[in-house]
């Protein structure tokens, strides 16, 4: 015993820490590069050839595509039931059939999409030129990756490197070059090849040629062209060199400070906890070598891990203490001690078990042990009691465990078998929450499994040899306790109990009408909003993001200013707090980028349990501090979280207009609504663009626009003409105009073109006309979508369902009566609840049938078996109640929490039956059986039920904000458990009653027969006959 929790001990160091349960991805992305190219040209060329090719392979369950400036991304999400390494080779086997692709695209990345998850991330800053800190920080990335647990580090705050050639237009018009002899004089030049071999008598020696440049200085010899009077003209001569920034934003400033950030990240096969305490002693070394530098932790993710850890683990702690308490009230100490054991040996069986299942220690595995705490003991208590009373009765020990025992193991293994069942439908759910809660079900299932084990042969044999069966045993101070908390459960059992299971045997009709009474109301209260339910409960974080996205185009400086601005308002707002007494802000991160429109901010927050106001209640203060923004197109603060946005509504149409008149509307209606932020859609105004279109003059030259377009493009876009790699940074080579000769629409219209060796004015063959462009088209399987989305202002007082069908009743469904042409799918958590419903549909009734079929098998009664489940129903009205007596919104998890309650409810209904059959078999009448079972399995019932909400009860009442998303599903099962005490000990008799008055009018009606003993119809009864038939033949 004491090995097996040892060695499960050593199971449990060995498993890692993650946040939350991650499984191998089954998401595939296709990306493709096409320089220069606009959004139509990616979706025309690229994205829709793809599309059509995937259209025939099987296992894809659903295709999203964005064409952007330069770039085409495919996602494909796998269906569940394939494997998603045969379908991506299906992918690509489709895709490198493609041989219509530009040929100026690049070649097509295909692989599974694994983003490894945050762990860790540091801010380093310091009075040195940014490149100098991007070195340093470089060398952080090589020193951390040379540790073998860390493999994903990334370093940002600074654009990507490039050598820019900015040739001088007006020079290249004085020596007669074009901007294309530059660009090949610099290709032809910068080369490092072999030409071959030297074979000598002595040795073989190699003929190279080095002359690859990598310092931008290193170009300015670079031989453009030999002039007639033996003048070299040199590349110094007609450009600029510069080895510096690419000329977009990408910087990042934490409090203000320009930093480069070390972020480390961690993949499925890695530890968070281990790698965080790696980079933290990295970090410590550091800052004792260069003191002159600073570092900051911006973001631990482990810190946020461990701490959600260490307030499960407390409340486990808690809840298991509360058990011991209540099995040392009511049963014998010594019998108690025993029936505990069972706690950590069934956890040690588990954690042997759960290293090779890939079960990780995580918030959810860790509620699993929560929720199994309470349960593991239920088998335990039925077995010690009934040895027990054996023992009482005057068997001698042994025999007593060995009859005690196998009075109830049938009952016990149908209880664990039927909850074992229950929550085998974690399993078989798909999406995120399948995702999530397979560990859960392994951590339950595992854990039932092995205290089986341990409540059929360990137990019974400690039991046996213990002093608690001995005349010893009735001595002791604690024997006096136990006395008193017996008496205490005799006068519930004698003058409460007793009544009132004689009233509801006398009045079984009544009890049940009042039952069915009690579920309308709980369903009413559904019905009518007193209590509400959203899709997900909501995940509180430690951090959120506001986005800032001014006009395409917006000037750098422009957006910068705002987005500073918004930045002294986050400030200013946890100044006020501060008056207060509080402070709820540690790091604010300015990161600018990827155009220039664009800038956000990432705000760090203290621990929840420091502050009163939940991540979501800041992030809307802020916003309704900041205000509007002049000219922005986008104010966002969102925390993000695994189930996708509450409220978010693809819309679909061949007509872009009447598309783009419908997101308008909708917009408008949901922002009316005063119940919603974040309200944004996914298509986004582009940049102002200058169309070009020929003249009739350029036609009358034989030009076309291929001719025009490339010369242009060569100028203001330039020639990408090598890419070095310098350590682990690929910098590209440009050759374009200098930047004040592309700056405005003159430099456009007065560019020469050089066409077939003749020069034009660009003037002189294209008119320009101004329009604004698009950032993005997007697909969801092969059509044009547009995606409108928002999050819940008040996440506490409104329901996501209720909102979500408010804009799909009262907006959505009008506009798309005014406009068919629209069509429409629900996305988000409403997607991922409908993918659980599905699955649940599916599976969910084949799961009931096999608990049906357990419970049958056990009493080999189908109306006993019915009664069971019937009472299981009766348990949603606890459910309800206890939301709404806490204040919490049904959801998801309150579902699931019903699921695994059903099985946790049948366990007392078996133990209640199973003592009616007995009494039954030993000759006693109905009632009188019915009676006596249900009295003596009060004790173990309610103690059984005790034990369990206890268990659950700190986590509960827990009122820290790491752990309110998962208070529901407790709720759910403690509530669920208290009302199906109730229902096992009254209701369900009196259900058992009827359905036994049933079976005498079936008889009467199937034989003439009027059956007097009313137990004679009883399955029990009819087996006991036809056994002693059997051995009178014998």
């Amino acid at each position: 015993m004491f090995m097996l929790i040892l060695m499960g001990w050593v199971g449990m160091k060995s498993l890692r820490t993650t946040f939350f349960p991650e499984r191998e991805s089954t998401l595939i992305q296709i990306r493709a590069v096409y320089p220069g190219a606009s959004p139509a040209e990616i979706e025309e060329g690229i994205v829709l050839k793809i599309e059509d090719k995937l259209e025939g392979i099987n296992g894809i369950e659903r295709i999203t595509s964005q064409s952007l400036e330069n770039t085409g991304i495919i996602n494909i999400e796998v269906n569940s039931d394939y494997k998603t390494d045969a379908v991506l080779q299906d992918i690509k086997n489709s895709v490198d059939g493609i041989n219509s692709f530009p040929s100026s695209m690049e070649p097509a990345s295909i692989a599974k999409r694994e983003p490894p998850q945050h762990a860790i991330s540091v801010a380093l800053s310091g009075d040195l030129p940014l490149k100098q800190l991007k070195t340093i920080a470089r060398n952080w990335e090589n020193k951390l990756q040379e540790d073998p647990l860390i493999s994903q580090v990334d370093i940002s705050g600074f654009p990507d490197e490039e050598i820019e050639i900015k040739v001088d237009e007006h020079l290249l018009n004085i020596y007669g070059i074009t901007i294309k002899d530059v660009a090949i004089a610099v290709k032809k030049d910068n080369v490092e090849i072999t030409g071959g071999e030297l074979k000598t008598p002595e040795e073989n020696i190699l003929i190279r040629a080095r002359n690859k440049n990598y310092e931008g200085v290193e170009f300015e010899e670079v031989v453009i062209k030999a002039l007639p009077n033996g003048n070299i003209i040199r590349l110094k001569d007609v450009a600029v060199i510069t080895d510096g920034w690419i000329d977009q934003p990408a910087e990042q400033f934490v409090n203000g400070v320009p930093s480069v950030i070390v972020k480390v990240s961690y993949t499925i096969h890695e530890d968070l906890k281990s790698i965080a305490e790696k980079v933290k002693a990295y970090v410590a070394d550091f800052e004792k070598s260069h003191p002159q530098l600073t570092t900051q932790i911006t973001r631990d993710s482990s810190k946020v891990l461990v701490e959600r850890i260490d307030l499960l683990i407390s409340n486990g702690v808690v809840g298991f203490l509360l058990v011991f308490i209540f099995l040392s009230m009511f049963l014998h100490p010594r019998l108690a001690i025993w029936v505990a054991m069972a706690i950590p040996i069934a956890f040690g069986g588990m954690f042997i078990l759960a290293g090779g299942a890939g079960i990780s220690i995580n918030v959810i595995s860790l509620f699993g042990m929560i929720i199994v705490i309470g349960i593991l003991v239920d088998d335990g208590i039925v077995i010690a009691e009934n040895i027990y009373q054996h023992w009482e009765d005057g068997k001698p020990p042994v025999q007593a465990a060995i009859d005690g025992t196998m009075e109830v193991l049938p009952a016990v293994f149908s209880a664990i078998l039927t909850t074992v069942i229950a929550f085998s439908v974690f399993f078989v759910i798909d999406g995120v929450m399948g995702d999530f809660f397979v560990e859960m079900g392994f951590v339950v299932i595992a854990t039932l499994v092995v205290s089986l084990v341990e409540g059929a042969l360990i137990l019974p044999a400690h039991v046996a040899h213990s002093k608690a069966l001995t005349a010893e045993g009735r001595k002791g101070p604690m024997i006096k306790v136990i006395k008193w908390f017996t008496k205490i459960l005799d006068f519930l059992r004698d003058r409460i109990y007793m009544p009132v299971i004689n009233f509801s045997l006398k009045q079984a009709s009544f009890v049940i009408v009042a039952s069915i009474g009690f579920l309308v109301i709980a369903v009413s209260m559904m019905a009518y909003g007193y209590q509400k339910m959203s899709f997900f409960p909501p995940i509180y974080a430690d951090n959120f993001r506001i986005q800032l996205e001014m006009a395409p185009g917006t000037n750098e400086d422009i957006t910068e200013k705002y987005i500073d601005e918004v930045r002294e308002a986050v400030w200013q707002f946890n100044d006020s707090l501060k008056v207060e007494g509080q402070s709820v802000v540690t790091f604010v991160t300015k990161y600018l980028g990827s155009g220039t429109h664009q800038a956000r901010l990432t705000i760090m927050l203290t621990p929840s349990e420091d502050r009163l106001l939940t991540s979501a209640q800041i992030s809307t203060l802020i916003l309704q501090k900041v205000g509007q923004v002049p000219n922005a197109e986008k104010l966002t603060a969102k925390e993000g979280g695994p189930f996708g946005r509450p409220i978010s509504v693809a819309l679909y149409s061949r007509d872009n207009e009447i598309l783009d008149v419908f997101k308008e509307r909708l917009l408008t209606g949901m922002q009316n609504m005063g119940t919603l932020k974040n309200i944004e859609s996914s298509d986004q105004k582009g940049m102002l663009e200058l169309n070009i279109q020929l003249k009739d003059k350029a036609y009358s030259l034989g030009i076309n626009y291929t001719d025009v377009i490339a010369e242009i493009r060569n100028g203001f876009y330039g020639y990408e003409v090598q890419r070095l790699q310098r350590g682990l940074d690929e910098v590209k080579v440009w050759v374009r105009y200098n930047k004040e000769s592309r700056n405005s629409i003159g430099d456009l219209e007065n560019k020469r073109l050089r066409i077939r060796g003749k020069d034009y004015l660009a003037k002189d063959l294209v008119t320009i006309s101004q329009a604004r462009g698009v950032v993005k088209y997007e697909h969801l399987d092969g059509k044009r979508m547009i995606k409108v989305e928002a999050d819940i202002l008040d996440v506490e007082t409104s329901s996501s369902s209720e909102l979500l069908a408010f804009v799909n009743d009262s907006l959505v469904g009008p506009l798309m009566l005014e406009y068919p042409e629209v069509k429409k799918s629900v996305e988000g958590q409403a997607r991922e609840m409908g993918k659980v419903q599905k699955s649940m549909s599916a599976r969910g009734g084949f799961i009931l049938l096999f608990m049906f079929i357990t419970v049958v098998l056990t009493f080999r009664s189908f109306s006993q078996a019915a009664a069971v489940f019937i009472t299981s129903v009766f348990g949603f009205a606890g459910v309800v109640w206890g939301h709404y007596i806490h204040g919490y919104q049904m959801s998801l998890f309150s579902i699931f929490g019903m699921i695994a309650l059903i099985g946790i409810m049948v366990n007392d209904a078996l133990v209640l039956i199973s003592a009616l059959n007995i009494n039954l078999k030993r000759g006693m009448e109905f009632i009188a059986a019915l009676k006596k079972a249900a009295i003596s399995r009060f004790r173990p019932i309610l103690l059984t039920s005790l034990t369990t909400v206890a268990g659950l009860a700190p986590l509960i009442f827990e009122k820290s904000m790491q752990a309110q998303f998962l208070i529901p599903m407790a709720i759910a099962i403690a509530y669920g458990l208290i009302m199906a005490t109730f229902l096992t000990l009254v209701f369900l008799p009196s259900i058992l009653l009827i359905f036994n008055k049933w079976k005498v009018v079936k008889t009467w009606l199937m034989t003439g027969k009027v059956e007097k003993a009313t137990e004679n119809v009883e399955r029990a009864v009819i087996e006991l006959e036809y056994e002693r038939l059997v051995d009178e033949v014998e």
